[in-house]
């Protein structure tokens, strides 16, 4: 993007803009890199899962434990709208109807148990291409022949999961 005479990467760009996504993520970068350029996937029940629901949980608990209003960097838009911004502005926007899906969730869930409780949209992944209700990849307990967890491979399980293949998708 041509700010004045100076050309700025993408990423710095969001960052101006939008500095929600300069806070600290879980993985103890920032939300701009914590999402990247990480597709977006949908759990089971087509709500937003990952880096970019894991963003939209924070931007909501943000809203209701800040005095956001009064910050001159949300005046022209709050944590939650600058999430969806971010996902336009990388390509996603087609996930806008879920993201929205998400924060409405996340704020009746907060209603119910407080602002600590925890990001609940964690199911089984699924690209954007494939249909909404059909979920590919691994789903939370499902057992994997000849796959490493699988019973009988002597590979250690994680709730459910293959801990190794927990590992290659954190770092994948």
């Amino acid at each position: 993007a041509l700010f004045g005479s100076a050309v700025l990467p993408a990423d710095a760009v969001s960052t101006m803009l939008l500095p929600f996504l300069d806070r600290q993520a879980p993985n103890g970068r920032s939300w701009a890199d914590y999402c990247g350029s990480v597709t977006p996937t949908l759990d089971h029940q087509g709500f937003v899962n990952g880096p970019w629901g894991e963003l939209m949980h924070d931007a909501v608990k943000f809203e209701r434990t800040q005095n956001w209003q009064s910050m001159p960097a949300y005046r022209e838009e709050g944590p939650g709208g600058q999430a969806i911004q971010c996902l336009h502005q990388r390509g996603f926007a087609h996930f806008e109807g879920q993201i929205a899906k998400n924060e409405e969730a996340t704020n009746q869930k907060m209603n119910r148990e407080g602002v600590n409780c925890g990001f609940v949209f964690m199911g089984g992944g699924m690209p954007a291409a494939a249909p909404v209700g059909v979920v590919q990849g691994v789903v939370q307990g499902q057992v994997l022949p000849h796959h490493p967890g699988a019973p009988g491979s002597g590979t250690p399980v994680v709730v459910g999961i293959p801990l190794s293949q927990r590992v290659d998708s954190a770092i994948g």
